[in-house]
């Protein structure tokens, strides 16, 4: 089942979030109608749905998750100039995968700029707690808050900002990223890279995890965690064993700096009576 909702405002586009066109307009001209539409979608999970996979190059996701047996699609479009470009909400289920692509006309070429004067679409979504999430976005920034499944989130240039109590595999071409895996439990290796960016980690030292850490800059490590070392080849390296070690972090910004610091276990966080009936 899918049901979806409309509605809009039209103003005129003088400043906001999209850039206007490569190509500047007279100086007489009008400025170019901007449109502003939201479009909300909810979407039943078929049973045999395990992974979300949610592409969308045009713009933000925040990602929440829910108790609802259903994913949920809230969509801030950015409709610009006299005849805009619509974009397409494409969803399907299949082979155990629920996807949700956002597509314009031309969609490669319009990628390639880079500049969203075309237009625009930023989407925050509610998810099942049980799926799975594999996420990109391209210059958009990419956020998911408490996920309980495996998470693999891929940006270009877009911030990633990832909280999550499983797997985790985060990589960015030139964004940076900011993470915490709060549980410090995971059945694969977690891992996370940035070529250009910075990298800010919140680290489960309480949990029996192996670190290794590697920065093209520096890499700043609080008194309480291990100190990193300079590298042979140059930047620095850290290296890191805690508990019985039974899980692998890997941190790596290739040409950035690394900035880690200690999670706070969530028991810690409840009140004392709370602790004694655990």
């Amino acid at each position: 089942m899918r049901i979806v909702f409309h509605c809009c405002a039209t103003l005129l586009l003088i400043g906001c979030a999209a850039k206007v066109p490569v190509a500047p307009p007279p100086a007489d001209a009008p400025p170019a109608r901007l449109e502003i539409v939201t479009r909300e979608e909810r979407v039943v999970v078929e049973p045999t749905s395990k992974t979300l996979r949610l592409r969308n190059p045009h713009g933000d996701v925040r990602l929440r998750i829910t108790e609802q047996p259903m994913v949920g699609i809230h969509a801030t479009i950015q409709r610009i100039g006299e005849t805009p470009l619509e974009p397409s909400f494409d969803i399907r289920q299949h082979n155990g995968v629920f996807e949700l692509t956002i597509r314009y006309p031309d969609d490669e070429v319009l990628q390639a700029r880079a500049d969203h004067g075309y237009g625009r679409v930023d989407l925050g979504v509610w998810v099942p707690a049980n799926l799975a999430l594999d996420l990109a976005t391209a210059d958009g920034l990419l956020q998911v808050k408490r996920a309980r499944s495996a998470v693999r989130a891929r940006t270009t240039s877009g911030a990633l900002q990832v909280t999550g109590g499983a797997e985790i595999d985060l990589a960015s071409d030139s964004g940076d990223i900011a993470f915490s895996q709060y549980s410090g439990r995971w059945s694969a290796s977690a891992k996370v890279h940035s070529d250009r960016g910075h990298i800010y980690a919140s680290i489960p030292a309480f949990a029996d995890i192996e670190l290794s850490v590697r920065a093209g800059g520096r890499i700043e490590s609080p008194r309480e965690l291990p100190q990193p070392v300079a590298a042979a080849d140059g930047g620095s390296i850290l290296e890191a064993s805690f508990g019985k070690a039974l899980r692998v972090l890997h941190i790596e910004s290739a040409k950035g700096d690394v900035y880690l610091y200690p999670v706070v276990p969530d028991s810690d966080l409840l009140p004392t009576e709370a602790k004694a009936q655990r």
